[in-house]
C-alpha cells in the first residue's frame, strides 16, 4: 500500500527535505549530473564487458545490477531458450524496442529525480498519461508481431518470387502513378531483401565454420551497392537462393582484408603477378577498374577459390567460379581458373593463406 501511495498519489515529502532543497537550489542539478555521469560510465563498462565476454548487453546489465553469478547463468539459460523459440527476425524486432539498456537505467533515475525534487508535489509520480504510454509501449510489440509480421513476410516472399525485375532503368517508362506507388513501396521491399540476406548469412554461418575466413566481423548489407571490402565490408542482397555463390562473395571480400594484413608483401606480390600474367585488363567487367586492382584481384580470387573449396568441396567451388567468370571480373576469373597452380604458387611465396 505504501508503494502504491508513493507512485499513484500526491507525494508527501518530509518537511526538512523540502526546506533543504528550497534553500539549496543547486542540489537537484548536482544530483542529476552526478547520476547521469555514473550511468554513462556504467554503460561504457557494460558494453565493453559484453563485447569481451560475449554475453550480450542485456545480460551484462543484469549482472552489473545484481552482482549475482547464478542470476547471470539463469539469464543466459533463458536467452538460449528464447533463441530456440523465436526466429531471428522476431528477436531483432523485440530488441530494437526493448533492448536499449540505457532505457532501464535512465528512466528509473529520472523517476527518482522527479520523486526527490518534484515540480508539483500535488501530482502523483505516475499519472494517467504515463500509464497510457507505458501500456501502449508494452502492448505495441505483440500487436506488431501478430498483425504486421505476417504481412511483411507475405510482401517479402511476393517480392523475391515475382518482383526481382524492378530496377530504376525499367521504372523510367512506367506511368507516373505507378512510379509514385513504387517509390513508396520500394524502400520497404529493399529492407526486406536486406533482411533476407542477413538471414541467409546467419544460416550459412550456422551450417559451416567460417571463423578462419572471417577477418572482419563488421558487415553491412545494403541494397543497390556493389560488393566491396573497405572501409566496411558491404554486401548487396545478391544470390538469395544460392548459398554457394553468396558464400563465395563473402570469402572474396574477406580475402581483401587478408591482403591488407600483408602490406609488406604487396609490392613483391604485384611484381610477381604482372610478370606471370602480363596484359591483364583494367576496365570493368573484364577487369576490376584499374591495372593494379585487377592484378591484386587475381590473388583475391585465388584465395576465394581456396576458401570456398575448403568449405563446400572441389566440384561445387569450381562450379561457382565458372559462373562468376560470366558475371564480373570475367578475364580475371578465367585466368585464375586456367592457371590455378601458378596463382597458388605465388600466394604461397608471399605467405598468403587462410
Amino acid at each position: 500500500m505504501l508503494l502504491y501511495d508513493s507512485f499513484f498519489k500526491p507525494r508527501k515529502l518530509p518537511t526538512w527535505w523540502t526546506r533543504f532543497t528550497e534553500s539549496n537550489p543547486a542540489v537537484p542539478t548536482i544530483v542529476a549530473v552526478t547520476g547521469l555521469v555514473l550511468i554513462c560510465f556504467s554503460l561504457a563498462s557494460i558494453i565493453s564487458t559484453s563485447e569481451h565476454n560475449g554475453h550480450g548487453q542485456v545480460i551484462e546489465t543484469f549482472g552489473s545490477v545484481s552482482k549475482s553469478k547464478p542470476f547471470v547463468e539463469r539469464a543466459m539459460n533463458l536467452r538460449a531458450a528464447y533463441h530456440k523459440l523465436f526466429p531471428a527476425e522476431v528477436r531483432n524486432f523485440l530488441f530494437n524496442l526493448y533492448g536499449n539498456i540505457a532505457l532501464y537505467l535512465i528512466v528509473p533515475f529520472l523517476m527518482l529525480l522527479e520523486f526527490m525534487f518534484p515540480c508539483n508535489p500535488s501530482q502523483p509520480l505516475i499519472g494517467k498519461g504515463f500509464l497510457q504510454d507505458a501500456i501502449w509501449y508494452v502492448v505495441d510489440t505483440p500487436l506488431c508481431i501478430v498483425i504486421l509480421y505476417p504481412v511483411i513476410g507475405f510482401l517479402r516472399g511476393l517480392f523475391i518470387q515475382h518482383m526481382g525485375f524492378l530496377t530504376i532503368d525499367s521504372a523510367a517508362s512506367w506511368p507516373a502513378i505507378i512510379q509514385i506507388l513504387a517509390a513508396l513501396l520500394l524502400p520497404a521491399l529493399s529492407r526486406a531483401k536486406e533482411q533476407a540476406k542477413r538471414t541467409q548469412l546467419e544460416r550459412i554461418a550456422a551450417q559451416y565454420n567460417l571463423k578462419k575466413f572471417t577477418l572482419t566481423k563488421e558487415i553491412l548489407i545494403e541494397q543497390g551497392v556493389m560488393n566491396h571490402s573497405k572501409p566496411v565490408l558491404t554486401l548487396n542482397p545478391g544470390f538469395p537462393f544460392n548459398d554457394d555463390r553468396a558464400l563465395s562473395v563473402y570469402i572474396h571480400e574477406q580475402g581483401h582484408w587478408l591482403l591488407g594484413e600483408h602490406q609488406n608483401e604487396m609490392r613483391g606480390l604485384y611484381q610477381d603477378l604482372t610478370r606471370t600474367f602480363p596484359g591483364m585488363p583494367a576496365n570493368y567487367p573484364e577487369g576490376s577498374g584499374s591495372i593494379q586492382d585487377s592484378y591484386f584481384h587475381l590473388a583475391v580470387i585465388g584465395l576465394e577459390w581456396n576458401g570456398l573449396e575448403e568449405v563446400v568441396g572441389e566440384q561445387r567451388a569450381r562450379t561457382v567460379l565458372e559462373f562468376l567468370s560470366t558475371q564480373w571480373y570475367t578475364v580475371l576469373y578465367k585466368t585464375v581458373l586456367e592457371n590455378r597452380q601458378r596463382v597458388n604458387d605465388i600466394l604461397q611465396r608471399h605467405g598468403l593463406r587462410w
